[in-house]
C-alpha cells in the first residue's frame, strides 16, 4: 500500500504540474488572440485577465486535481493495461491512442446529438492533447523502473519544462507582435470627419450627425435597466477624446465608442451593465 500511494501520489503531482503549465500556455495564447479582436478596444476586456486568473486560482487547482484523478490517471492505467494485453508490452505512444479513443467517444456522445460534429472535431483534438501531455509526464512516477528517473527528478523535469514552455510562449508572442507578424487591434479613430454621416442600427433606427455639430435621432434605442426605449429628436454632438457624445432631449446624453475598421466603422454603446458585454451598435450607411 505505501508503494501504491507513493506511485499515484507522485503521478498526481507530476500530472498536475504538467496540466498547470498547459493551462498557463493556453491562457497566454488566449490573451494574445483577444488582443487582435474588437473586444480589446472595450473598457472591459472580456476574455479574462491575469487578475481574474489569480482570483480563480484555488478553483482552477481543485478542478485540475479533479481532471487528473478522474481522467488522466485512469486513462494512463487503462493504456498500460490494454498495451500489455493487446501488444504484449507497454509503450509511451500507446497512451495517446487510448486517450484519443476515449476523448473521441466522449465528444461524439455530446456533439452528434447536437448536430455539432464539426466543432466536435476541434474539441476532440484539443482534449486529446490536453490529457495526453500530463499522462506522459506522469509515466515515470506511475511505473518506476530501473534506469528511469525517480519521482523528484520527474517533478523537477516537469516543473522546468513547464516554466520553459510558458516562457517560450510569452516571448514568442512578444516577438510576433513587436515584429508585426501579428497586429494588435486598434479601433478607428473618432474624429469630426470620421463620424459625420448617417448611422443605422439595422432595425430602422438612425442617427444623423451633421458637419455643423447637429444630431438627428430617429427611432434609436436608449437603455434603462437593459430594456430598450425608442427615442427621436434633434440635438448636438461632439467628439471628446475617444468618445462621441450625443445630446438629444428625448434620448438624454448618449456616449458612443468606435469599433470595426476604418473602411467599415461602427459606433457602440453598452446595453445595461458593461460587465455583461452586450452592445448596441450603429453602422455607417452613407459611405
Amino acid at each position: 500500500m505505501p508503494g501504491f500511494l507513493a506511485r499515484y501520489g507522485g503521478g498526481t503531482l507530476v500530472a498536475a504540474l504538467a496540466m498547470g503549465a498547459e493551462t498557463l500556455v493556453l491562457f497566454l495564447l488566449n490573451q494574445m488572440y483577444l488582443s487582435t479582436q474588437e473586444s480589446r478596444a472595450l473598457p472591459v476586456h472580456y476574455g479574462g485577465s491575469f487578475i481574474l486568473l489569480v482570483f480563480l486560482a484555488p478553483l482552477l487547482v481543485l478542478t485540475g486535481l479533479g481532471v487528473v484523478l478522474g481522467f488522466v490517471l485512469p486513462l494512463a492505467a487503462l493504456a498500460e493495461w490494454t498495451g500489455k494485453r493487446v501488444r504484449g508490452r507497454d509503450s509511451w505512444w500507446w497512451l495517446p491512442i487510448v486517450v484519443a479513443v476515449a476523448c473521441g467517444a466522449l465528444v461524439m456522445a455530446v456533439s452528434l446529438p447536437l448536430g455539432a460534429w464539426r466543432g466536435g472535431l476541434g474539441w476532440w483534438a484539443g482534449l486529446t492533447v490536453f490529457l495526453t501531455v500530463p499522462g506522459l509526464a506522469a509515466r515515470p512516477a506511475l511505473r518506476p523502473e530501473p534506469g528511469q528517473p525517480g519521482l523528484w527528478r520527474a517533478v523537477t523535469r516537469t516543473a522546468l519544462g513547464g516554466v520553459g514552455a510558458v516562457a517560450l510562449t510569452f516571448w514568442a508572442g512578444v516577438a510576433a507582435f513587436s515584429h508585426g507578424l501579428v497586429e494588435t487591434y486598434e479601433p478607428p479613430a473618432l474624429s469630426h470627419g470620421a463620424v459625420v454621416g448617417t448611422w443605422s442600427d439595422g432595425q430602422g433606427g438612425t442617427l444623423r450627425l451633421a458637419a455643423d455639430g447637429t444630431a438627428t435621432a430617429t427611432g434609436i434605442n436608449r437603455y434603462e435597466d437593459e430594456e430598450p426605449v425608442e427615442c427621436s429628436g434633434a440635438g448636438r454632438w461632439n467628439v471628446t477624446g475617444d468618445a462621441l457624445e450625443v445630446s438629444v432631449p428625448d434620448c438624454g446624453g448618449l456616449e458612443w465608442g468606435s469599433l470595426g475598421t476604418p473602411e467599415r466603422p461602427k459606433l457602440y454603446t453598452f446595453v445595461g451593465d458593461p460587465d455583461a458585454g452586450d452592445l448596441y451598435e450603429l453602422r455607417r450607411v452613407d459611405d
